[in-house]
Formats: C-alpha cells, structure tokens, sequence
C-alpha cells in the first residue's frame, strides 16, 4: 500500500501568515489579516461569521487552512473586494483575492461541495 504525500509545511516570510485557500498557498501580512478580519466583522451574515471566526482562530497559531462553502467563499471574496488599497501588484491580500476569484470560477461540480 502507498503512502499518502507528505508537503513540507508552507513558510511564509517574517511577520505574515500562511493561508492556504483550494490547496494554494499565500503568504498574507499580518497587518493585513487584522483589516481582513475587521472588514469582515462588519457583517452580520452567518458565513462572513464563519470565516472571521476561522481567520481569527487560525491566525492565532500562525497558519490559516481555510475551507471554505461556496457562501463563504463568496463572502471572502467580495469583502477582499470592497477593501480598499489592494489593487497594488505587491498587496499580500491581492493575491489572496485573486486565489479567491481563481477558485470562486472554478464550476461548482468540479471543487466538491467545500473549497
């Protein structure tokens, strides 16, 4: 019987956090992580709950392995997309928006019911 392929686990560099969205890797500041979280805090929706809660608690322990529902997802990526000052290439939460909206337009039949 094989063994299942153990990954080295993913390092972000000084002072961010790994987040780990579709099983794709993106290092985020944490500074950002706190807007991140803040901006979604604004909500009162059970998914943008769900995923400030999980943010937070992950970010917590340094590493965030996000799984997210398709309504959750969504959350995630229109409240990346009502923050202001990403648009800039170097943006760690731009990057983190565009794994989102990549993963977001993946057909629905071909992610599975989690992402």
């Amino acid at each position: 019987m094989a063994q299942p392929v153990v990954r080295p686990p993913y390092r972000a560099e000084a002072g961010a956090v790994p987040f780990s969205l579709g099983g794709e890797w993106v290092s985020v500041d944490r500074a950002e992580v706190d807007r991140l979280v803040r901006a979604l805090r604004q909500s009162e929706d059970a998914p943008a709950v769900s995923v400030c809660e999980e943010i937070s608690a992950r970010a917590l322990i340094g590493r965030v392995e996000l799984c997210l529902t398709e309504a959750e997802l969504d959350v995630l990526v229109s409240t990346l997309e009502g923050l202001g000052g990403i648009s800039a290439d170097g943006s760690s939460l731009r990057r983190l928006l565009v794994l989102g909206r990549a993963l977001r337009d993946i057909p629905s039949d071909r992610r599975g019911d989690e992402l």
